[in-house]
C-alpha cells in the first residue's frame, strides 16, 4: 500500500526550495555585481542656474538658418 504524502509537506518543501533558491540567486548577485562608480566633485558641482546673455547673443549671431 502506498502512503500518500500529505499536501501540507509538499507545500513547505516547495517553499523551502523556493527560499533557498531567492537566497542563493541574491548572494550570487551581490558578489558579481560591480561597485558603484565614485563621481568627482567636479563632475557633481552645482550648476548656476544664471543664463550667461553675452554668449547666448554670440551664438545667436554665429548661427545662420536659412528659411
Amino acid at each position: 500500500m502506498k502512503t500518500k504524502i500529505p499536501s501540507l509537506i509538499v507545500v513547505l518543501i516547495f517553499t523551502l526550495i523556493t527560499t533557498l533558491s531567492w537566497v542563493g540567486f541574491s548572494i550570487y548577485r551581490a558578489v558579481i555585481s560591480k561597485p558603484a562608480p565614485v563621481i568627482s566633485d567636479a563632475v557633481s558641482k552645482e550648476l548656476d542656474p544664471n543664463l550667461d546673455s553675452s554668449m547666448i547673443e554670440k551664438l545667436r549671431v554665429k548661427i545662420f538658418i536659412t528659411p
